[in-house]
């Protein structure tokens, strides 16, 4: 274990426990590195005066699920299901419209790029869409 993984080691172990095998790691760096020794006594003695001074916060049991009773009342305004449709259908019929008054000469090319570009990108959007409402739903 090198002196930023010690340190780093050291700093979870004031949050929660560490496994046996790392915490004898981290020790046998301790004991030939004067400088993580030191850096551990400057954190534990930190932690201790922090958690000495500053109460713990305790929440009452049904906290949780009060908080996610309100968050679920809250009004939130409704946007349309089709408004990020119509967005990406609009941006690329301007897109192509731009192209085509500076390009008029490839009319054709830019029209046949265009709507392959516009059908690819709607295909990323819908599995995109879908992926997030499925992780929406496992929340």
């Amino acid at each position: 274990m090198n002196c930023q993984q010690a340190r780093e080691t050291l700093l979870d172990s004031l949050i929660e426990p560490l496994r046996a095998e790392v915490q004898l790691s981290m020790e046998d760096h301790l004991v030939g590195c004067e400088a993580c020794r030191l850096f551990a006594g400057v954190q534990t003695s930190i932690d201790a005066r922090l958690t000495a001074t500053v109460p713990a916060v305790s929440l009452s049991a049904g906290f949780r699920s009060s908080l996610r009773g309100r968050l679920d009342r809250r009004q939130l305004p409704k946007w349309s299901e089709s408004l990020p449709d119509i967005a990406h259908l609009a941006g690329c019929a301007v897109g192509i419209v731009l192209l085509l008054l500076i390009l008029p000469q490839y009319s054709k090319i830019v029209l046949l790029a265009g709507s392959g570009f516009t059908v690819v990108t709607y295909f990323v959007q819908a599995v995109v869409r879908t992926s997030m409402d499925r992780m929406e739903a496992n929340l």
